[in-house]
């Protein structure tokens, strides 16, 4: 379930899956404010971070009730990125798939506590001292080596003038060396993460859950990471749905009578329909020779001069299609053309 919305939060995108659970028709839907699809159930907590993190340039996760035309709801797991041109923010793409009985079980448990303020959201995923504290996550690992590091140094020349080394300063650094150790390893761990999470996308799957919690670089890296997962799916709906615009038009023309054919621009026969083919099968079946040699059931991919070398204006049309035109044929018994 795709949508697509300017800064305002008007709906200027929707595909089949989204108008289809919404209730609404495509007309009722454009132009409107996103918000039509909120259900009372869903306390404002929730979608005031919502705004707030997408308007911030972040991606925003979690299980969403969404009310129908008919005032009936339904659940979803709702993934929403900014949409960023030269650097700026253009609008907001949000990608949808149906929730599990778990999912809506918790989601159900979340709002009773987000309503009763329980719980707060903070970018898609509830607030706790220990995520605020986590320095780990938002600090990037120089924070701790740098003092480490500075502080041996200052050890050793001292070392070096007086003979002696305090004992609370040795103390001192070997904390911070075991400290900026584990922040390190950390760091690490969340690149390795962020490695994988690329590597599950490149190989086509955009349903992963990506851990983009934190304030450093790898924070960031894994927010990145999430918008281009989310980015990736509302291409890939795209391509399905041209895909599948493309299988109307086709099952359309096959039951026409009329005998179509289309070429691309370089004049390579792309799609017959089957009136087409049913009367190149009959030429076939007579042995004309004027198609010899040439296979006329199996014409997709082929250049169209090939079929229509002995009608040179024709063959100029055909390797002229720098526009969308429409060239009409009629076909003789004896295949001639006029």
């Amino acid at each position: 379930m795709v949508s697509k919305t300017d800064l305002q939060g008007t709906i200027i995108y929707a595909n089949e899956s989204f108008v289809e659970a919404s209730g609404f028709q495509l007309d009722e839907l454009l132009g409107q404010p996103h918000n039509m699809l909120r259900h009372p159930d869903v306390p404002s907590a929730v979608f005031k971070d919502f705004w707030q993190t997408i308007q911030a340039g972040k991606p925003w996760s979690q299980i969403v009730k969404n009310r129908r035309k008919n005032c009936d709801h339904y659940w979803v797991v709702a993934n929403a990125s900014p949409i960023f041109e030269n650097g700026k923010i253009t609008g907001y793409i949000s990608i949808r798939r149906s929730a599990s009985s778990e999912q809506i079980l918790q989601a159900e448990q979340a709002y009773n506590a987000i309503a009763n303020k329980q719980v707060k959201l903070v970018n898609g995923e509830p607030d706790s001292w220990t995520k605020r504290l986590n320095f780990f996550a938002h600090w990037n690992p120089l924070v701790t080596i740098i003092p480490a590091t500075i502080l041996a140094v200052v050890m050793e020349i001292q070392a070096i003038f007086t003979g002696e080394r305090a004992g609370w300063l040795n103390y001192l650094v070997i904390f911070l060396t075991l400290l900026s150790t584990f922040h390190v390893m950390h760091f690490l761990a969340r690149i390795n993460v962020s490695i994988r999470d690329i590597e599950n996308i490149s190989n086509g799957d955009h349903n992963q859950s990506i851990n983009t919690f934190g304030n450093n670089t790898a924070g960031r890296l894994s927010r990145r990471i999430k918008s281009t997962q989310i980015n990736l799916s509302f291409e890939d709906n795209e391509v399905k749905t041209a895909l599948l615009r493309s299988q109307r038009l086709s099952a359309g023309l096959d039951q026409l009578n009329a005998n179509m054919m289309l070429l691309d621009q370089t004049g390579t026969v792309i799609y017959v329909n089957a009136a087409l083919r049913q009367y190149f099968s009959k030429l076939m079946g007579r042995g004309d020779k004027t198609v010899q040699g040439l296979n006329l059931i199996d014409l997709v991919g082929r250049n169209a001069h090939e079929l229509f070398r002995d009608y040179p204006y024709v063959n100029q049309a055909c390797q002229k299609l720098d526009r969308t035109q429409i060239h009409t044929l009629l076909y003789s018994p004896s295949f001639g053309a006029g």
